[in-house]
């Protein structure tokens, strides 16, 4: 099982936290993190190192593996088949959580995408029934040797793109329709906190804790600061209201914005090309 957090800065070759590389002592104190939420034991957090468990689920940082563990996997793999009653051999697929179903009331412009396009549904092998499901992608846990799962969510996600204005969801869908199709989809939220809607507070958040925290403090020390960090809300909305951060929020969102229209306008073009080629093809 591979695992993909939004939550967690990770790269295949480099890791983008402020404490350099996967050797150093930002990778350190996310093991000691994952030692403290139980994720990982507290050997695997001392020696930051990919460890022992093969044959257990593990979060992949910065292009190094680190085991579940023992508990925590075994929890995982326990996690139920649903409340059909009907067996499911398709492997285990995890993300965030389940949003809801897509429907004219949630998600309208992709229910509408989706309902008027039996014919790339039926292309991907998709339901063609109004029976899509949106899933939170901000943790991914993917079965081992399912890399054809990502080219075929690329594929999926590059039609659908220039079909639809509201693109911000866009790889979401397309991610949760490929893991609908092939896997038994669990949700992770109750092992991972997400915490995609203020993630430029919680990271200001984070930083403070850090900060109090020597670098060559021993991995004992360090794991109890871990277990007295307390994730507050009123603290996080405090920093958002702040002057400070209102002013880079909108400078965030102005960025935003800009690149939305950039993005239009790549959509716009290609979806003229489309049009073009099909005109072609019918002369």
């Amino acid at each position: 099982m591979t695992w993909r957090s939004s939550s967690i800065p990770i790269s295949p070759n480099k890791c983008h936290g402020t404490r350099a590389c996967a050797r150093s002592h930002w990778t350190r104190q996310l093991c000691i993190a994952g030692a403290a939420a139980g994720l990982c034991s507290p050997h695997q957090a001392g020696s930051a190192t990919p460890g022992q468990g093969r044959d257990r689920p593990a979060f992949h940082l910065c292009g190094r593996r680190y085991p579940l563990a023992e508990h925590t996997s075994g929890a995982i793999r326990s996690i139920g088949t649903g409340n059909s009653g009907q067996r499911d051999n398709r492997p285990k697929f995890y993300m965030h959580l389940c949003e809801g179903e897509i429907n004219v009331d949630f998600f309208s412009a992709y229910f509408d995408l989706l309902r008027t396009s039996p014919h790339r549904l039926k292309k991907h092998s998709l339901e063609g029934a109004p029976s899509w499901q949106m899933w939170n992608a901000g943790v991914i846990g993917v079965p081992k040797q399912e890399d054809r799962f990502f080219s075929q969510t690329l594929y999926l996600n590059d039609e659908l793109l220039p079909l639809v204005r509201f693109r911000n969801c866009i790889e979401q869908l397309a991610l949760s329709l490929i893991a609908q199709r092939d896997y038994q989809i669990r949700p992770f939220e109750n092992w991972l906190h997400h915490y995609w809607p203020v993630n430029n507070e919680a990271a200001i958040l984070l930083r403070s804790m850090f900060e109090r925290i020597p670098a060559d403090a021993p991995v004992a020390e360090q794991l109890r600061h871990y277990k007295e960090f307390k994730w507050d809300e009123s603290a996080m909305h405090d920093i958002q209201n702040s002057p400070a951060q209102r002013r880079a929020n909108w400078r965030a969102k102005v960025r935003n914005s800009f690149y939305k229209r950039k993005i239009d306008l790549k959509a716009f073009l290609l979806r003229r090309s489309l049009r073009n080629d099909e005109t072609d093809r019918e002369l």
